[in-house]
């Protein structure tokens, strides 16, 4: 379970934040990541659960997508939350004696990290950097199973069933990114490069790039933090 973990990158987010928080703007900005997988989502270990294999097809993602969550700290800092959707699709063929097994694998996979940010000085151009975790994921779908049985003149049979791979391990994935943000007006948007290290999964690949494009607008102005201090007195406030 992974729960230990996620309640410490929740820590180590808070704690990357407490610092600016003084005389600073808070603000939450909504909007949506989509991009181009550089890698495959599964490693060829994992296809070979039925040896043995003759041939096997793993193909790469035609892309990735979801919403994105942002709760800003000035101008520079932030913290991120995605929800990102993924296909995997790959097939696989087996065969043993007097049978020829084909299995295609229709997935989804669902990704949710959540990143510290921070956004070097800039105006309308800023280059930016991100690190955090991955602190729920899941893949699921359905397998088509197709087999030829040779010693039946060559008789087919179909069955579909559910595909549920083993779940990762306690251990959460590290993110890290780095982009460049636009602004116009109320938007932002920018191109970034991501890389998802997977730890204790039996199935993912273990080295994940992405190559996203995000856009956002300020949903809602929350709160300003005042460095001021303010002390009353009976009668009359003093200002220090």
């Amino acid at each position: 379970m992974k729960e230990p973990f996620q309640s410490m990158a929740r820590s180590i987010l808070l704690l990357l934040l407490a610092a600016p928080l003084c005389a600073q703007d808070i603000s939450l900005h909504l909007g949506l990541e989509a991009g181009v997988p550089l890698t495959k989502p599964v490693n060829n270990e994992a296809l070979a659960r039925f040896p043995p294999i003759t041939q096997q097809t793993n193909e790469r993602p035609p892309f990735a997508a979801g919403p994105t969550v942002e709760l800003r700290v000035g101008s520079q800092f932030g913290v991120e939350v995605d929800g990102l959707y993924r296909p995997v699709r790959f097939q696989t063929q087996q065969n043993v004696p007097q049978i020829t097994i084909f299995r295609s694998t229709r997935a989804s996979s669902l990704e949710l990290p959540v990143l510290a940010k921070y956004r070097f000085n800039g105006e309308k151009r800023r280059a930016s950097a991100e690190v955090g975790f991955i602190v729920y994921d899941r893949l699921w779908g359905t397998t088509n199973s197709r087999s030829i049985l040779h010693y039946q003149g060559d008789r087919e049979t179909n069955v579909i069933v559910h595909y549920q791979p083993p779940p990762s391990g306690s251990s959460p994935s590290l993110v890290v990114g780095a982009g460049v943000e636009f602004a116009a007006g109320s938007f932002r948007w920018g191109p970034k490069l991501r890389y998802t290290r997977w730890i204790d999964d039996p199935v993912r690949k273990k080295n994940q790039w992405d190559l996203f494009v995000g856009i956002t607008y300020q949903a809602k102005r929350l709160h300003r933090f005042n460095s001021r201090v303010r002390i009353t007195t009976v009668g009359q406030p003093l200002e220090d």
